[in-house]
């Protein structure tokens, strides 16, 4: 939010951060590509040959609140309401991300999935909604639920979509999983053809202590998990609906009754 620190960087600062940063030791590599194990370890080694040996670095440490709460930015001038709901998710590490992927895509699928039928077909709030996930750090992952809805429709639209994923988080009622796995895997079999998703693919999973092999296999093993396995892995890892935190950014500060309402980002550090 505050522009001058930007202005305010010095070509010096880039530098020590440059030697500091960009060092020899603690580096994780991945190569793919049409290249011998040969020529990439010269590549490799010809690249850290000027760099310095840098100080061991531990990974920081990021205490992350998730308690439910319901917070409304006040933005007079915004045309539209941004509705956001907020949910913890296991670390990558413990390998149950594929699983995740499914369960998301199923509910906030257009056209069909719960989210969609509940927002946009029965109360006809919205004017799009997503489910997704995303990792923060390496042991911080988030799930949410976002979309725009009609202003005068917010509260009613963030009950109902709590209402919504909790009921399938608990009972979720899969028709039509097997189409929807099969072309989500089949999708993330051929991205992994190409050289720099594959290599991104193997890096994740060598930074979450995981096989790096299963890069290339990652369709295959989505196309083994079953509709259980995504019920099982809903009921046992994805927060409840009351657990969830709610997030509004909307031109009418009283569209969210009970909010903690705010007017900068920063001052959501107050909210109770």
């Amino acid at each position: 939010p505050d522009l001058t620190v930007i202005q305010d960087v010095t070509v010096e600062e880039l530098r020590r951060w440059h030697a500091e940063t960009l060092v020899q030791n603690g580096v994780t590599i991945s190569v793919t590509g049409a290249i011998s194990a040969e020529d990439a370890g010269k590549a490799i080694d010809q690249l850290l040959a000027g760099l310095p040996v840098g100080q061991e670095k531990g990974a920081p440490v990021v205490d992350a609140d998730f308690t439910p709460k319901t917070i409304l930015l006040h933005l007079p001038d915004a045309e539209k309401t941004t509705l956001g709901l907020v949910g913890q998710l296991p670390a990558t590490t413990d390998g149950g991300d594929l699983a995740d992927l499914l369960a998301l895509s199923y509910f906030g699928r257009s056209g069909g999935g719960p989210l969609f039928d509940a927002v946009r077909t029965d109360l006809r709030a919205s004017y799009g909604f997503e489910a997704g996930y995303s990792n923060y750090d390496r042991g911080t992952r988030i799930m949410f639920i976002a979309g725009e809805v009609e202003t005068e429709k917010l509260a009613e639209a963030a009950d109902l979509v709590r209402t919504t994923y909790e009921a399938f988080r608990t009972a979720p009622e899969l028709t039509g999983f097997d189409e929807l796995r099969r072309g989500i895997a089949e999708g993330t079999a051929q991205n992994a053809l190409y050289v720099d998703v594959a290599a991104r693919m193997i890096l994740e999973l060598a930074l979450d202590g995981r096989d790096p092999s299963d890069a290339p296999r990652l369709g295959a093993l989505m196309e083994s998990i079953s509709a259980q396995g995504v019920q099982e892995r809903l009921a046992s890892a994805f927060p409840a609906g009351d657990d969830l935190i709610v997030v509004a950014a909307s031109p009418d500060a009283s569209a969210l009754p009970g909010a903690c309402v705010i007017t900068e980002i920063e001052q959501v550090a107050q909210c109770p």
